[in-house]
């Protein structure tokens, strides 16, 4: 299950954002959550055969117990949920048909990283507002419509058909933040490049997947 690049996929947890691992699982794997933090073999019995289980609180950086044990049955199913959706969302973005969406991904991973690593908000804002604009453009294009590389994302999606922009309305409020002129204080947070990561991955999911996935969440206050 190992992986020499693996993706990352942020997780709420505890109205805390959480960089999560996304494993590629070989072969059929029960995926759980759990508070036992102990990575270990596991099994679960399916129909009298056993199959591997692994929980998804392994690949979750800098979770601790005391956090992992303070989940209740509800916040671990939507935690599940949630990361599952990030597994088929990612892996859709990198096998897209759009050779250009896939490589656009480098910009997710740009965003990501400036948020857990360098803790440089801007710069994943920034990453994260690029590549939705692909995603736009992607779409624009799927649909032979005429895209101008040069627009900013509102306008790329205000070119979408009525039915689409409605659908992604909200998700493209949280993308384009836009302070007013009179804001002193106008720097990124930490909240405003969580909701833009987030969010791009769901304006893919909107756009490009199954309509009957309901795991589509553009965004999680992580304010409290």
């Amino acid at each position: 299950m190992n992986q020499s690049n693996p993706d990352s996929y942020i997780l709420i947890i505890k109205d805390e954002p959480y960089e999560a691992i996304l494993v590629e699982n070989c072969g059929l794997i029960n995926q759980t959550v759990d508070a036992d933090l102990e990575i270990k073999e596991r099994w679960y019995t399916i129909n009298g055969k056993k199959i591997p289980e692994v929980n998804i609180l392994w690949h979750v950086k800098g979770l601790t117990p005391e956090t992992a044990s303070s989940l209740d049955t509800k916040e671990q199913i939507l935690l599940l949920k949630d990361y599952l959706h990030g597994q088929r969302t990612i892996t859709s973005i990198k096998n897209h048909q759009d050779r250009s969406i896939a490589l656009a991904k480098r910009d997710y991973d740009i965003a990501v990283c400036n948020i857990f690593e360098k803790q440089d908000y801007e710069t994943s804002c920034n990453a994260s507002i690029r590549f939705a604009c692909q995603i736009l453009k992607s779409k624009l294009l799927a649909e032979e419509r005429v895209s101008d590389d040069n627009l900013p994302l509102k306008e790329l999606a205000g070119r979408l058909g009525d039915r689409d922009f409605k659908e992604i309305e909200d998700i493209i409020q949280w993308l384009q933040r836009s302070p007013e002129d009179d804001e002193i204080d106008c720097r990124v947070t930490l909240e405003d490049a969580v909701n833009a990561v987030r969010s791009s991955v769901a304006l893919f999911a909107k756009l490009f997947g199954k309509k009957d996935d309901k795991n589509n969440r553009g965004f999680m206050n992580i304010s409290s």
